[in-house]
């Protein structure tokens, strides 16, 4: 029986890194991601012209949803 624990605790090991290293990867593109965000505001900010709406490509997103499933 306590062969069988330690077979289990050597296989749940690998699993467990890689589920670590899967997870930090994921963060560091979300903080890519996050970073290059709020660049993009800034410069949306910067910019002259037109207020920007943040809303607006969510509501074309719902609408381009409400559109498919009307069809489908």
């Amino acid at each position: 029986m306590e062969i069988i624990k330690w077979i289990i605790v050597a296989a749940s090991v690998p699993l467990i890194i890689f589920l670590v290293r899967l997870v930090r990867r994921r963060a560091r593109q979300l903080n890519t991601r996050i970073e290059q965000y709020h660049a993009e505001q800034e410069a949306a900010k910067n910019r002259r012209g037109p207020a920007v709406d943040p809303y607006a490509d969510l509501a074309a997103l719902f609408n381009t949803d409400s559109s498919v499933e009307q069809k489908g």
